[in-house]
């Protein structure tokens, strides 16, 4: 359900839902780095791993489109002023 949202969030706002598992690609574990430590939380729970193809699946099913994600142009100031 929770997927679900925020898949449709992201078409509502970018109108593309790109961009949505990049977390998780960058979460699963690296077969050349044994230190990862992120890495070796989803290696013990699967689960999350598996929100990767949920996610693929829930956009296709909903017909959203996957497109490249750009670079944020703007910059921002969270000084106090």
């Amino acid at each position: 359900m929770a997927d679900q949202q925020a898949l449709q969030i992201l078409n509502c706002y970018y109108g593309h839902v790109g961009g949505a598992v990049e977390f998780f690609e960058a979460m699963k574990p690296d077969e050349e780095k044994t230190s990862n430590v992120i890495g070796q939380y989803f290696d013990s729970h699967p689960e999350a791993v598996k929100r990767i193809d949920n996610l693929n699946r829930l956009a296709r099913d909903m017909g959203f489109k996957v497109e490249e994600v750009k670079a944020l142009t703007i910059v921002l100031d969270t000084q106090d002023k």
